[in-house]
């Protein structure tokens, strides 16, 4: 199922029973009733969960530039031609 809502109502959503979901580590600092938070494991313990960003072109929101800056630094492009190889 799937459901256009802001973390704070999704959160509701699983604490009433009606699912599950993935956050980032920074939203797991706020108690919500029934909900329990786990860390993603894999075979070898924690596991890393890539994501994408998308912005849509017709969308000039001028924070749109410092962000996309924001995400490129800190997470560089790994899957593009000549990007470093991550590390074990």
């Amino acid at each position: 199922m799937r459901h256009k809502l802001g973390i704070e109502r999704l959160l509701s959503f699983v604490g009433a029973g009606l699912g599950l979901t993935l956050v980032a580590e920074g939203a797991t600092g706020a108690a919500h009733p029934g909900v329990a938070y786990r860390e993603v494991q894999d075979g070898d313990g924690p596991t890393r969960l890539n994501f994408v960003a998308y912005w849509r072109q017709a969308n000039r929101n001028p924070t749109l530039a410092p962000f996309l800056d924001l995400l490129r630094e800190r997470y560089p492009d790994l899957s593009a031609p000549g990007a470093p190889a991550e590390e074990d």
